[in-house]
């Protein structure tokens, strides 16, 4: 089974999870070079707190974009992918769904057996 999370935005900035409702800015990070002579930017999207700390550290520019100096680094997050899905299920549903329903009970009733018998020599060797 998949599962969508929707309406959601990770802060490149602290690495947390929001959900839509919470306000986030787009961010334009630029950094040049130790020669001075490239600059690199980077879009990323940040909560209001992050981007109010930022802002403290670093002057803001034109179009939300910072100044970042060239020997400052920066620890950014970002998600690769916009579906979460559990790819574990789909397998443990299908070794589950091939198999008959006695099998699976009695496979159910042997692990139940075994949990049980583990748990009482736990409690006898505490015992002693």
């Amino acid at each position: 089974m998949v599962k969508y999370i929707r309406n959601m935005f990770l802060c490149a900035l602290c690495g947390k999870l929001y959900d839509n409702d919470a306000v986030s800015l787009k961010v334009l990070l630029k950094q040049k070079d130790y020669d001075n002579d490239t600059e690199e930017e980077l879009t990323v999207e940040s909560c209001c707190l992050c981007y109010g700390l930022f802002n403290t550290k670093y002057i803001v520019g034109n179009n939300n974009s910072f100044n970042i100096p060239p020997k400052s680094k920066l620890k950014l997050y970002k998600i690769s992918t916009y579906n979460f899905e559990n790819k574990n299920a789909g397998k443990k549903a299908n070794k589950i769904a091939d198999k008959p329903t006695t099998k699976k009970i009695t496979e159910i009733l042997k692990k139940v057996e075994n949990d049980e018998k583990k748990k009482s020599k736990k409690s006898k060797s505490s015992l002693q």
